[in-house]
């Protein structure tokens, strides 16, 4: 039923005409123990095609972000701009930011931590957040 009325992202589609067809055909199962929401969350990926669903398929968990490792040969730059291209694809991730600094760091080759940990005056994972973060 979802995949009758699938959306595909196009200037022709409307998003909100979608959702409100998914909601109601989803309205129509009920399965003991499982909640409204979880059917929805592994119904959705059907409902999409095309651009929406490439859209999907594109956009990290928030275990992919809370796992970053840094690639081998990869650049300090390089890395950190991987990882805020990571936040950027996921904007409601909900992780905190001393947790993303937290993953970020931890995720860095030992080299490149003693790096930020000298330019820091000390372990950076130490050190206590005086000011307002920028980024």
């Amino acid at each position: 039923m979802v995949q009758s009325n699938q959306f595909g992202g196009m200037s022709k589609d409307d998003p909100n005409a979608h959702i409100a067809y998914f909601l109601e055909v989803c309205d129509l199962y009920k399965i003991n123990g499982v909640s409204d929401d979880a059917i929805r969350l592994r119904v959705f990926p059907f409902s999409l095609r095309d651009r929406a669903r490439e859209w999907l398929n594109s956009v990290p968990s928030g275990n992919e972000i809370t796992s970053f490792t840094q690639y081998d040969q990869e650049s300090l730059y390089e890395a950190w701009e991987r990882f805020k291209e990571m936040l950027r694809k996921c904007p409601h991730h909900g992780i905190p930011i001393w947790l993303q600094v937290s993953t970020f760091y931890n995720g860095l080759v030992s080299n490149y931590r003693a790096m930020i940990d000298a330019a820091a005056g000390g372990c950076l994972m130490g050190k206590h957040r005086r000011k307002p973060m920028s980024c």
